[in-house]
Parts: C-alpha cells; sequence; structure tokens
C-alpha cells in the first residue's frame, strides 16, 4: 500500500509540476524601466513692470520631445517657485487667472534649459480673452475658419492658444483663452464669404464680437470703386512729370548738378598742380566751407573709431555691429537672427560676447533681448 501511494503522489506531482511553474511566471514582475534624469529648474514669475507675482497660483504648461505636461503650481513671497523636469530645452506656457475676472488675466511664454543649478525668469503681461461668432445676414455660419492677428511682442499667444486660426462650432461660435491686450485683428471666412474686424482686447475681461461675413466679390468691389481717382490722378500726373523731363533733356535746358565741396576741392588742387601754384587752404573760421570741412572730419574720426572696434571683433561680431548701427544703434535679437541668416543661439552668443567687451548694453525684451550700441561707440 505505501509503494502505491508513493507512485500515485509522483504522479501528482510530475502532472501538476509544469502548471504551478507556469503559473510562477506569470506572476513574475518586470525588470525595472531606467530611472529618468530630471533636474530641479528655480523659476521667478514677475509682472511686466518688474513686481514679483507673489502668492499667486499659476498654469504651467510645458512643451519637450513632442510631449505635453500640465503643471499647477504657487508663488512664494518672492514669485519663485521649483520645477522637477527632466533635462534639455523646454518650451514653458504660463496663464495666472484671477477668480475675480471672467477672462485669463496675465499670460507668459518662455524658453529654459533644465540641468543642475539652472533657472528661469516668466514675464507675465496683461491678457484677455475673445469670445465671438460668425454670422452671414444674421445667420450662424458653422464652419468657418476664424483667424486672429495682435501686433504684440509681450507673449506668443499663438503658443498660449495652440492655434492662431479656428473653426467655428456649430452656431458659429469661437474662443480665443489668451490674447495680449489691445488692437487686434479677427478674420473670418469660408470658400465664398470672407470679412475682417478690430478687436480691442482689454485686460483681465473676455471681449464679446461678432463678425459678419459677405460674399468676397462684394467686399472687394467696395475699396476699388474709391481708390480709382487717386490712382489716376497720380497716373496722369507722373506721366506729365515724365514727359517734362525728356523734354528737358532733349533741349539741354536741365539745371547743372552743383558740385560739392569735395569737388571743388579736388578741382582746385588739380589746377593748382598743373599750374604749380601751391594750393589755396581753407580758412579755418568764418566761412560755409570751413564748417563743412569741421563737420567731415568729425563724420571721419567715428568712421575710424567703429573701424578700430570693428577690427578688434569676429566676422560674425563684425556683422552684428554693423546692423546694429545700420539700425540706429538698436535691434532685438530676433530681427537680427531673421536678417542676418544666423541661428538665435548664435546671436544671443554672440551679443554676450560684445556686451563683455563694452560695445553693447543688453536688456530683456519678452523672449528676445534688445541690444543697443552704448553712446561712446557712436560718439
Amino acid at each position: 500500500m505505501q509503494i502505491k501511494a508513493t507512485i500515485a503522489v509522483l504522479l501528482l506531482c510530475a502532472f501538476f509540476l509544469p502548471a504551478i511553474h507556469s503559473a510562477y511566471n506569470d506572476t513574475e514582475l518586470p525588470p525595472p524601466l531606467p530611472p529618468t534624469q530630471e533636474s530641479p529648474l528655480l523659476a521667478r514669475a514677475l509682472y511686466s513692470d518688474g513686481l514679483p507675482v507673489q502668492n499667486s497660483a499659476i498654469v504651467l504648461l510645458i512643451r519637450a520631445n513632442n510631449s505635453d505636461t500640465v503643471i499647477r503650481t504657487i508663488t512664494d513671497a518672492n514669485g519663485r517657485f521649483l520645477l522637477q523636469l527632466p533635462q534639455g530645452a523646454h518650451d514653458i506656457d504660463a496663464i495666472l487667472d484671477l477668480p475675480l475676472t471672467p477672462g485669463i488675466d496675465f499670460a507668459s511664454t518662455t524658453s529654459a534649459l533644465s540641468y543642475s543649478g539652472s533657472n528661469a525668469t516668466l514675464i507675465f503681461y496683461p491678457s484677455g480673452s475673445l469670445s465671438g461668432r460668425v454670422l452671414s445676414d444674421g445667420a450662424p455660419v458653422p464652419s468657418a475658419r476664424v483667424r486672429i492677428s495682435c501686433p504684440s511682442n509681450t507673449f506668443d499667444y499663438a503658443r498660449i492658444n495652440g492655434v492662431t486660426e479656428v473653426e467655428a462650432g456649430p452656431a458659429g461660435e469661437f474662443m480665443f483663452r489668451a490674447l495680449p491686450s489691445g488692437s487686434c485683428t479677427a478674420s473670418a471666412y469660408t470658400g465664398t464669404l470672407a470679412n475682417s474686424t478690430d478687436i480691442q482686447i482689454k485686460a483681465g475681461q473676455t471681449t464679446s464680437a461678432s463678425i459678419s461675413i459677405a460674399p468676397k466679390a462684394s467686399l472687394a468691389d467696395s475699396p476699388r470703386q474709391n481708390s480709382d481717382l487717386p490712382v489716376l490722378f497720380f497716373a496722369v500726373f507722373g506721366a506729365i512729370a515724365l514727359i517734362f523731363i525728356i523734354y528737358l533733356a532733349i533741349s539741354g535746358k536741365l539745371p547743372a548738378q552743383p558740385k560739392s565741396w569735395q569737388q571743388k576741392t579736388k578741382s582746385a588742387a588739380s589746377s593748382a598742380r598743373k599750374s604749380g601754384k601751391p594750393r589755396k587752404q581753407i580758412p579755418a573760421h568764418g566761412s560755409q566751407s570751413a564748417a563743412a570741412a569741421n563737420a567731415v572730419d568729425a563724420h571721419s574720426f567715428s568712421s575710424q573709431k567703429v573701424s578700430a572696434v570693428l577690427s578688434t571683433l569676429s566676422e560674425r561680431e563684425g556683422e552684428i555691429l554693423k546692423f546694429l548701427l545700420h539700425n540706429g544703434g538698436r535691434a532685438k535679437s530676433g530681427h537680427l537672427a531673421h536678417k542676418l541668416l544666423i541661428p538665435k543661439t548664435s546671436v544671443r552668443r554672440n551679443l554676450r560676447s560684445l556686451e563683455r567687451k563694452n560695445i553693447i548694453k543688453i536688456e530683456p525684451f519678452g523672449r528676445n533681448l534688445l541690444a543697443s550700441v552704448k553712446k561712446e561707440i557712436l560718439q
């Protein structure tokens, strides 16, 4: 009997052992994922007038590597807050919505690099919201396209809203959550209808607007009829002026162009060399020519000073300084990058180098840097 019992136990173990092993493998936990490297980013929120955003709840949308993360945080008495972000570059959009107002009150956009010991500053500018409808002859126009345009350098409202063009809903309704306060233009159109209207966005308020669209042909006819008369007048006037200039040129009655003082000086020097007489000196005072000479000398000194400064710079730094001088002595970093076809990071690096050399002054200007040539260089 004992032998039979032992054999039965062995057979049962052989039967259930594979099932027990399989069940154990199914419940085994997968290997842990490698930890993500994160770094603290110390940020500070300031209003556009430089005051800190004290003890306020702000909402942040952080974009990095094609992923969006929404974070809600509260600033301290100095407007500071701490973010724990993966290392790398991030686009940060933020809104400050006060509970007592119907619209988004302040908005900010910036970019930051997260690494050990990094920091960022968010400048919050006044903003408002826009709610409206698209109508045609008083009836709503569903699925119309609505585009918003605001001439403002405060914050990137396209990033805050996600788009600058939306599709109207079934009742022709549309909404833009955060726009810079001031004048904006809203345009609506379909395949055959279109129109636009100017709208004043008020800080902390939700502005309501209706866009009445009409057939595109009728919109195009009205301004053309109003502009026919001035266009015709200038065309006739230009033709008469051209005929008169051609007549004077053919008849030889065009007035001779007066020589400049440089041409007169060169002519006098050439005549003196030919005749062997010494060149007549221009008097230092009491004549218009002397004043012109002094002005040119000052200009020549200024050019020499700029040339001396340019000789100490790299090729890219020289391009930036020349553009600033031709642009009234100041320009934004984004404008420099666009006009000179230089990457933004390279523009900022060269601007910092020029600042260290005491040639320009840099001030923050929204998402840009405002570079100004120092007076010592312009004098």
